[in-house]
């Protein structure tokens, strides 16, 4: 979903209109400046546009100061990121299965002291869960962790004959219970599910490869402690404003995207990933963690500046500090309200001009 205001990234007051409408209100700007340019030398083409980016300038000005005092009068956090750097080869191969956790283990316990939470990124732990287990007994992929861990797991359903595969997170208490799990609910078409494949089973002989994965039954907060509550996101799902717009009204205060992006390489893909979910942490005014596989993992304020960066390619891990956030956004309550009016107007604005 790239917008042409994603392209601002680093001019942090013009992200502020996010908070009431997304990238769409810097977009629109951006797009009616190129208009007025490309009237020239037309007398006043320039007054409307220049007028929209004084506003965006004074709105970012007047709120920015606001969004600071709010960071700073919210209960800090300390977040521990981890980064294992697996090949995809590795995470596919069985015999592994254990080593590959084990360097998960091993990161986190070189933090010190620990983090109020650990953070692992998708799938890390891949001898499957079952799904509605009250334990983590003999599956448990941190034990004696000093602090609560949420993790990215394949989860699955055993009914005998049939099984049903989720792709999870599961917040593993300091005492070694299950805190809650988020089942991700926007799957990949063609990467964990064939669409229609339920109606045409044949299809799935097409793509042997492709995953079979079920969808969770909605939005996931996971309660940490009586201070943080964790809105969890797998894999794209916190490029989708909407699904995380939801996750937020639940009651999340801090948003954590968990992630697998070797797929990419070292391809512009893994900062286009990034450049697309900072949004999230305007829109909700919500710090954004990003746990990777291989990277770009990151961590984003309210204001949609990066406040860490773990480095790409590297098994590594850090403790970053992050603020607990409360308030309601206006984007919260009305979405993308303003790029829906856009598309009216535009739709309006064309029937308009090829009336009779």
């Amino acid at each position: 979903p790239w917008r042409i205001a994603h392209s601002q990234r680093e001019v942090t007051i013009l992200l502020q209109t996010g908070d009431f409408g997304g990238p769409f209100v810097l977009s629109f700007v951006m797009a009616y400046v190129a208009s007025g340019v490309a009237r020239l030398p037309r007398g006043r083409a320039l007054i409307g546009p220049a007028v929209a980016v004084l506003a965006i300038l004074l709105y970012g000005a007047w709120r920015m100061p606001q969004i600071e005092r709010a960071i700073a009068d919210a209960p800090a956090f300390r977040v521990g990121v981890v980064q294992g750097n697996l090949l995809l080869d590795e995470k596919r191969q069985r015999e592994l299965f254990d080593s590959n956790v084990a360097r998960y283990r091993r990161l986190s316990s070189g933090l010190t002291p620990p983090p109020d939470v650990f953070i692992w990124p998708e799938t890390v732990v891949e001898w499957g869960i079952p799904l509605e287990t009250p334990t983590l007994r003999g599956l448990d992929p941190f034990p004696n962790a000093p602090a609560p861990l949420l993790f990215g797991a394949v989860a699955y359903r055993d009914y005998g004959r049939q099984m049903e595969w989720f792709n999870s997170a599961f917040l593993r208490r300091a005492d070694g219970s299950i805190g809650g799990r988020y089942d991700k609910i926007v799957l990949m078409p063609f990467g964990e599910f064939i669409p229609f494949s339920g109606m045409f089973p044949a299809l799935k002989a097409l793509s042997p490869n492709t995953g079979d994965f079920h969808a969770g039954d909605g939005p996931g907060v996971l309660q940490v402690d009586d201070r943080a509550r964790i809105g969890a996101l797998i894999c794209y799902e916190d490029l989708l404003a909407g699904h995380v717009r939801r996750t937020v009204a639940m009651g999340a205060n801090l948003i954590a995207a968990m992630t697998n992006d070797a797929w990419f390489g070292d391809s512009a893909a893994l900062h286009e990933h990034d450049s697309l979910a900072l949004w999230r942490a305007v829109e909700n005014r919500r710090y954004l963690i990003r746990a990777t596989n291989t990277g770009l993992s990151s961590v984003t304020d309210p204001l949609g500046r990066t406040s860490a960066t773990l480095p790409k390619h590297e098994a590594t891990a850090a403790a970053v500090g992050v603020h607990l956030l409360e308030i309601t956004s206006p984007y919260q309550r009305f979405g993308d309200t303003f790029g829906w009016l856009c598309v009216a107007a535009a739709v309006s604005l064309l029937i308009w001009c090829r009336r009779p």
